[in-house]
């Protein structure tokens, strides 16, 4: 099973939605819930902490799926999701340098199995207003905006753990569907 933490983001349902229609079981989950809330935990494969405002410590049961599954299994963090792991491993958030809400960028990433069989420049779309940086070792970065240089995603370097600062979850994000599915595949 699929368990995506619903940090109160409207996107949440397309993540939903990308899922679904690969015929794979998932549950969302409110962050306003806690740990022993989730039903079924030890069938839970994957994780995918989505989006959401705020900023990570305001994510409180993200912040504990993250902390109770990091060494067990794969873990994807878009937008805010990103920004919890890389502040759990002493990443600086800041904020960005342009508010970018509904922005297409390009995004220039290296091989990853993240990004498999997708090329290595991009459109995605950005939604955020804080960004990472001074990005910390267990974690490396693997894309960055084009336009800005920041930092849009990265990959722990011994675990499957990733994130991205942007929402392969829009329509409007090319290679979207895959960089999930590319993710569920891990």
């Amino acid at each position: 099973m699929i368990l995506i933490i619903d940090n109160q983001d409207s996107y949440t349902r397309n993540i939903a939605i990308a899922i679904d229609k690969m015929n794979l079981e998932f549950e969302i989950i409110s962050n306003k819930k806690h740990l022993n809330e989730i039903s079924h935990i030890n069938k839970v494969k994957k994780l995918i902490i989505s989006p959401g405002p705020g900023t990570p410590a305001q994510s409180r049961l993200s912040l504990q799926a993250f902390n109770f599954f990091e060494k067990q299994i794969p873990i994807l963090g878009i937008c805010l999701g990103h920004q919890l792991i890389a502040e759990f491993y002493q990443g600086q958030l800041v904020k960005s340098k342009d508010i970018i809400h509904g922005k297409a960028v390009i995004l220039e990433s290296i091989a990853n199995p993240l990004f498999k069989d997708i090329p290595n420049r991009i459109k995605v779309i950005r939604y955020n207003s804080l960004t990472i940086e001074n990005l910390k070792a267990p974690l490396i970065a693997t894309g960055f905006d084009h336009e800005n240089g920041e930092l849009l995603s990265f990959m722990h370097m011994n675990l499957p753990i990733f994130g991205v600062q942007f929402h392969p979850d829009s329509y409007k994000t090319e290679y979207g569907n895959q960089i999930i599915n590319n993710f569920l595949q891990i």
